[in-house]
């Protein structure tokens, strides 16, 4: 399930991202020395008049013959928020969606940031519930990202964790940190750093283990680009504690043809040597978008085909930026400021005079604290790069 949230996520980002073919089936094959390429199984998606998302569905071949296996729906808002996801699997007996097995997967946000899902495998007649919740620092990033079992009866919780996320001044993440309760006190057990170039292009990946109040570490994983920015190579290290030194493990090696990749050659270091251990291939079409890819050989050679569809729905309604509103105004002092879709803002108050009284950043909607000014005009500067504003408001 988590698997299938996590891709849902994946394409849902991409589906919206811009008008372009939407990617509608993935058919996973494997070549028959008798009877050439056939299919094992298939994803599906579909999508909404307003180019959202609408089902993940998961389809099985048994021999020529397809069947349905399980279905993902999502659920939204008039504003295009995802509500919830349910998920139904296929009963062969009776041909139909088999309620009993329903999950479902509940969003709640806080404007426009997603602020906690909530997973009920047994959907609402759940015992239990897998709850996710996040924190956000002052420019909106997720700061503190809890998770944890609830019993619904209870209330109690159980099995919580919780990563803590810290950001550069670009708002890339510089260092997350995972934490388990443990006499009442939060506990370190492992945290991974990652640092970057001067394109704002990952370049090491470090993994770390909390041991004795000291951080101990475990692999390396170092990114290396040509000149066009693309990715050339992943090189994985571990180290070794007991000689204190990084020790060669494996490395993906990719190529490219107009900036496509095209080739990924996998090696493992052994003996003293780089040993070629598997490959993949990737094959477009002409609009660029990916239609085969080649996965590793493993005894038997398999693809996987891609499909889309153009649909004369276009996206422009759900991408469009949406104004920005400022209410109550007038105001007793505090007040809410909607962003919309807009890029991370920088927010600027001042008085009549341009003397400046309040300043912060947001990705999302904002509530503002003024009370303790005097009554008058202020203006409001909002300024995200691309577009900006500038609203008056009373203070009475």
């Amino acid at each position: 399930m988590k698997r299938t949230l996590l891709f849902t996520v994946l394409i849902f980002s991409i589906a919206t991202a811009f008008a372009q073919p939407k990617l509608t089936s993935i058919l996973h094959q494997f070549k028959s020395i008798h009877t050439g390429w056939q299919s094992a199984n298939e994803d599906t998606f579909s999508y909404d008049n307003r180019g959202l998302l609408k089902t993940v569905g998961f389809n099985l071949f048994f021999l020529t013959t397809k069947t349905h296996g399980s279905i993902d729906s999502n659920y939204y808002s008039s504003s295009g928020q995802l509500d919830s996801t349910k998920s139904f699997r296929w009963s062969r007996d009776s041909n139909t969606w088999q309620p009993a097995y329903e999950r479902l997967i509940k969003f709640e946000y806080n404007g426009a940031r997603l602020k906690k899902i909530i997973r009920l495998t047994e959907g609402i007649n759940s015992k239990f519930a897998e709850v996710d919740s996040f924190i956000y620092n002052s420019v909106g990033k997720a700061e503190y990202h809890y998770s944890f079992s609830k019993e619904r009866a209870t209330g109690l919780n159980s099995q919580s964790t919780r990563l803590i996320s810290k950001y550069n001044t670009l708002g890339k993440i510089e260092e997350q940190t995972r934490q388990y309760p443990k006499g009442g006190v939060w506990t370190s057990t492992g945290r991974v750093i990652y640092k970057y170039n001067s394109s704002d292009s990952l370049i090491e990946k470090l993994q770390q283990g909390f041991q004795g109040g000291v951080w101990i570490n475990g692999f390396r994983t170092t990114y290396t680009y040509n000149s066009n920015g693309e990715l050339i190579e992943e090189f994985d290290e571990r180290y070794n504690s007991a000689k204190t030194s990084w020790e060669n493990r494996d490395k993906l090696e990719n190529s490219y043809v107009a900036g496509k990749k095209q080739y990924t050659l996998r090696k493992t270091y052994f003996n003293g040597s780089w040993i070629t251990t598997d490959s993949s291939a990737f094959v477009y079409n002409p609009d660029g978008t990916l239609k085969i890819f080649y996965p590793p050989y493993q005894g038997t050679e398999l693809r996987t085909l891609y499909f889309y569809k153009t649909f004369s729905t276009s996206l422009d309604k759900v991408n469009e930026t949406k104004p920005i509103k400022i209410y109550p105004n007038p105001t007793n002092g505090k007040f809410t400021i909607e962003l919309g879709n807009t890029e991370p803002s920088a927010i600027t108050i001042t008085d009549i005079t341009g003397k400046q009284v309040y300043t912060t950043k947001s990705s999302g909607d904002l509530d503002i604290d003024l009370t303790n000014l005097q009554k008058g005009i202020y203006l409001v500067n909002i300024n995200s790069g691309a577009k900006s504003s500038t609203q008056k408001i009373a203070v009475q």
